[in-house]
């Protein structure tokens, strides 16, 4: 390989086009984070049934990952819906 295509394969990352596209991506990440943070904290679901559920419904994932998503963005996973009180945490006193 030519010395001058190696030198401007090593400043490539740094300048130009992929450089560009890291920041963008960085970009879709933070404004993806953002959007899901909407969802977790916005979302109004069942009532008695916990914001997990709601979030699996709206995301369209498993129970799995929308607990996660709701622990990810400091929200209770196992708080219930309960109308106008809205998001009530779960005391662990199930009947």
């Amino acid at each position: 390989m030519p010395a001058d295509l190696i030198a401007r394969l090593r400043q490539t990352p740094a300048t130009g086009e992929a450089s560009r596209a890291m920041g963008e991506a960085s970009d879709r990440i933070e404004a993806d984070a953002r959007l899901l943070w909407g969802v977790v904290h916005n979302i109004k679901g069942e009532r008695g049934k916990p914001r997990w559920s709601a979030v699996r419904e709206a995301v369209g994932c498993g129970s799995g990952v929308a607990a996660e998503l709701c622990r990810r963005f400091a929200a209770d996973p196992d708080a219930t819906w309960e109308g106008r009180r809205g998001w009530v945490p779960d005391m662990g006193g199930r009947p």
